[in-house]
Protein backbone atom coordinates (compact mmCIF):
# COMPACT_ATOMS: atom_id res chain seq x y z
CA UNK A 1 0.00 0.00 0.00
CA UNK A 2 1.41 3.37 -1.01
CA UNK A 3 1.89 6.21 1.47
CA UNK A 4 -0.81 8.33 -0.18
CA UNK A 5 -3.35 5.50 0.00
CA UNK A 6 -2.47 4.83 3.63
CA UNK A 7 -2.82 8.52 4.51
CA UNK A 8 -6.19 8.69 2.78
CA UNK A 9 -7.46 5.70 4.73
CA UNK A 10 -6.04 7.03 8.01
CA UNK A 11 -7.63 10.43 7.47
CA UNK A 12 -11.01 8.90 6.67
CA UNK A 13 -10.79 7.06 9.99
CA UNK A 14 -9.47 9.87 12.19
CA UNK A 15 -9.29 13.41 10.83
CA UNK A 16 -12.09 14.01 8.38
CA UNK A 17 -15.27 15.29 10.10
CA UNK A 18 -17.08 12.60 8.11
CA UNK A 19 -14.64 9.92 9.27
CA UNK A 20 -15.60 7.07 11.55
CA UNK A 21 -14.05 8.44 14.74
CA UNK A 22 -15.91 11.72 14.36
CA UNK A 23 -19.19 10.53 12.94
CA UNK A 24 -20.97 11.82 16.07
CA UNK A 25 -20.60 15.30 14.51
CA UNK A 26 -22.95 14.36 11.66
CA UNK A 27 -24.87 11.33 12.92
CA UNK A 28 -27.93 12.38 14.93
CA UNK A 29 -28.65 8.87 16.22
CA UNK A 30 -26.22 8.19 19.15
CA UNK A 31 -26.70 4.44 18.73
CA UNK A 32 -24.94 4.76 15.38
CA UNK A 33 -21.86 6.55 16.71
CA UNK A 34 -18.73 4.58 15.90
CA UNK A 35 -16.87 5.66 19.06
CA UNK A 36 -18.73 7.91 21.54
CA UNK A 37 -15.60 8.20 23.68
CA UNK A 38 -14.06 10.53 21.09
CA UNK A 39 -16.68 13.16 21.91
CA UNK A 40 -16.35 12.57 25.65
CA UNK A 41 -12.57 13.05 25.60
CA UNK A 42 -11.98 15.67 22.90
CA UNK A 43 -15.19 17.72 22.78
CA UNK A 44 -15.30 21.12 24.50
CA UNK A 45 -18.67 20.04 25.91
CA UNK A 46 -16.99 17.41 28.10
CA UNK A 47 -13.31 16.79 29.02
CA UNK A 48 -11.82 18.90 26.17
CA UNK A 49 -8.56 16.93 26.35
CA UNK A 50 -6.05 17.51 23.58
CA UNK A 51 -4.21 14.25 24.24
CA UNK A 52 -3.72 11.61 26.91
CA UNK A 53 -1.79 8.41 27.53
CA UNK A 54 -3.69 6.05 25.24
CA UNK A 55 -5.29 8.26 22.64
CA UNK A 56 -8.07 6.83 20.54
CA UNK A 57 -7.37 9.61 18.07
CA UNK A 58 -3.66 10.26 17.58
CA UNK A 59 -4.19 13.22 15.20
CA UNK A 60 -3.59 15.54 18.15
CA UNK A 61 -1.31 13.51 20.39
CA UNK A 62 1.23 12.34 17.81
CA UNK A 63 3.23 15.48 17.01
CA UNK A 64 6.88 14.31 16.70
CA UNK A 65 8.43 17.45 18.16
CA UNK A 66 11.80 17.52 19.86
CA UNK A 67 11.57 17.63 23.63
CA UNK A 68 13.84 18.27 26.55
CA UNK A 69 12.83 15.31 28.70
CA UNK A 70 9.64 14.04 30.27
CA UNK A 71 7.14 16.51 31.67
CA UNK A 72 4.20 15.40 33.80
CA UNK A 73 1.26 17.68 34.48
CA UNK A 74 -1.96 16.86 36.28
CA UNK A 75 -5.00 19.09 36.17
CA UNK A 76 -3.59 22.27 34.67
CA UNK A 77 -0.72 24.00 32.89
CA UNK A 78 0.72 25.39 36.14
CA UNK A 79 4.46 24.79 36.24
CA UNK A 80 4.81 23.90 32.59
CA UNK A 81 7.47 25.60 30.49
CA UNK A 82 4.82 26.25 27.84
CA UNK A 83 1.35 27.15 29.04
CA UNK A 84 -0.11 27.48 25.54
CA UNK A 85 -2.39 24.72 24.34
CA UNK A 86 -0.86 23.07 21.28
CA UNK A 87 -2.72 24.09 18.16
CA UNK A 88 -1.45 22.04 15.19
CA UNK A 89 -2.38 24.96 12.91
CA UNK A 90 0.23 27.18 14.60
CA UNK A 91 3.20 24.90 13.97
CA UNK A 92 5.71 26.30 11.46
CA UNK A 93 7.56 24.00 9.05
CA UNK A 94 10.91 25.06 7.55
CA UNK A 95 12.25 22.94 4.66
CA UNK A 96 15.55 24.07 3.14
CA UNK A 97 16.11 23.19 -0.50
CA UNK A 98 19.26 21.33 -1.47
CA UNK A 99 20.71 18.92 -3.98
CA UNK A 100 23.80 16.98 -2.79
CA UNK A 101 25.27 17.09 -6.32
CA UNK A 102 24.85 20.75 -7.24
CA UNK A 103 24.25 22.82 -4.10
CA UNK A 104 25.93 23.50 -0.79
CA UNK A 105 24.47 21.43 2.04
CA UNK A 106 22.77 22.88 5.08
CA UNK A 107 24.45 22.08 8.41
CA UNK A 108 22.52 23.76 11.23
CA UNK A 109 19.65 26.15 11.73
CA UNK A 110 18.96 28.42 14.68
CA UNK A 111 15.65 30.08 15.44
CA UNK A 112 15.08 32.77 18.06
CA UNK A 113 11.62 34.09 18.83
CA UNK A 114 10.26 36.71 21.21
CA UNK A 115 11.72 35.17 24.38
CA UNK A 116 15.26 35.59 22.99
CA UNK A 117 16.29 31.96 23.55
CA UNK A 118 18.20 30.39 20.59
CA UNK A 119 17.24 26.88 19.49
CA UNK A 120 19.74 24.98 17.33
CA UNK A 121 18.59 22.29 14.89
CA UNK A 122 20.90 19.81 13.13
CA UNK A 123 20.20 19.75 9.38
CA UNK A 124 22.86 17.27 8.29
CA UNK A 125 20.52 14.28 8.17
CA UNK A 126 17.40 16.08 6.97
CA UNK A 127 17.20 19.80 6.06
CA UNK A 128 13.72 20.30 7.48
CA UNK A 129 12.14 20.82 10.89
CA UNK A 130 9.03 22.10 12.64
CA UNK A 131 8.68 24.36 15.63
CA UNK A 132 5.91 25.96 17.67
CA UNK A 133 6.73 29.69 18.05
CA UNK A 134 4.36 30.13 21.00
CA UNK A 135 6.73 27.85 22.94
CA UNK A 136 9.36 30.55 22.46
CA UNK A 137 7.33 33.62 23.29
CA UNK A 138 5.67 34.10 19.92
CA UNK A 139 6.50 36.41 17.05
CA UNK A 140 8.64 37.91 15.66
CA UNK A 141 11.15 35.11 15.08
CA UNK A 142 14.56 35.19 13.42
CA UNK A 143 15.76 32.08 11.59
CA UNK A 144 19.31 31.47 10.33
CA UNK A 145 21.00 28.49 8.72
CA UNK A 146 24.64 27.71 7.98
CA UNK A 147 25.88 25.88 4.88
CA UNK A 148 28.88 23.58 4.63
CA UNK A 149 30.81 26.44 2.98
CA UNK A 150 30.28 28.36 6.30
CA UNK A 151 27.90 30.88 4.69
CA UNK A 152 24.90 31.85 6.79
CA UNK A 153 21.49 32.73 5.33
CA UNK A 154 18.75 34.25 7.46
CA UNK A 155 15.19 35.53 7.42
CA UNK A 156 12.54 36.74 9.82
CA UNK A 157 8.98 35.64 10.51
CA UNK A 158 6.77 38.57 11.40
CA UNK A 159 3.45 36.71 11.52
CA UNK A 160 2.50 33.07 11.95
CA UNK A 161 -0.06 30.77 10.35
CA UNK A 162 -2.59 30.81 8.83
CA UNK A 163 -1.09 33.81 6.98
CA UNK A 164 2.60 33.37 7.71
CA UNK A 165 4.75 36.30 6.60
CA UNK A 166 8.48 36.42 5.90
CA UNK A 167 10.50 39.51 6.82
CA UNK A 168 13.70 40.14 4.84
CA UNK A 169 14.56 43.52 6.40
CA UNK A 170 17.45 42.10 8.44
CA UNK A 171 18.35 39.13 6.22
CA UNK A 172 22.03 38.37 5.63
CA UNK A 173 21.23 37.92 1.91
CA UNK A 174 18.10 39.90 0.91
CA UNK A 175 18.05 38.44 -2.61
CA UNK A 176 18.08 34.87 -1.28
CA UNK A 177 15.46 35.79 1.31
CA UNK A 178 13.19 37.30 -1.36
CA UNK A 179 13.04 33.90 -3.08
CA UNK A 180 11.65 32.09 -0.03
CA UNK A 181 8.20 30.66 -0.69
CA UNK A 182 5.39 30.22 1.83
CA UNK A 183 2.78 27.60 1.04
CA UNK A 184 0.11 25.30 2.44
CA UNK A 185 -0.31 21.56 2.08
CA UNK A 186 -3.13 20.29 -0.15
CA UNK A 187 -5.05 19.02 2.89
CA UNK A 188 -4.76 22.43 4.63
CA UNK A 189 -5.01 24.96 1.76
CA UNK A 190 -6.07 27.82 4.04
CA UNK A 191 -3.19 27.36 6.51
CA UNK A 192 0.00 28.82 5.03
CA UNK A 193 2.58 27.33 7.39
CA UNK A 194 5.33 25.82 5.19
CA UNK A 195 8.47 27.89 4.56
CA UNK A 196 10.72 26.77 1.70
CA UNK A 197 14.04 28.64 1.58
CA UNK A 198 15.90 28.11 -1.72
CA UNK A 199 19.03 26.06 -2.17
CA UNK A 200 22.43 27.68 -2.74
CA UNK A 201 24.21 26.49 -5.93
CA UNK A 202 27.90 25.59 -5.76
CA UNK A 203 30.07 28.08 -7.59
Amino acid sequence: MGKDVYQQLADSYRLDPKGLQYNYLNETDPTQWFNPYVEMLHSAKYLNMRTYAFSIDDAVGFQQHKGEGLIYAVGSTNGLQNTHELNPNEIVNVAYGQDPQTTYLWQTSTYVCKDGVPHVVDLTEFPSYEFFPLNSGGYPCQVAATLNNTTTKSFGISQGPPNLKIDCSSATDPDWCSRITVSALPQTPLNRDHISPPSVPKK
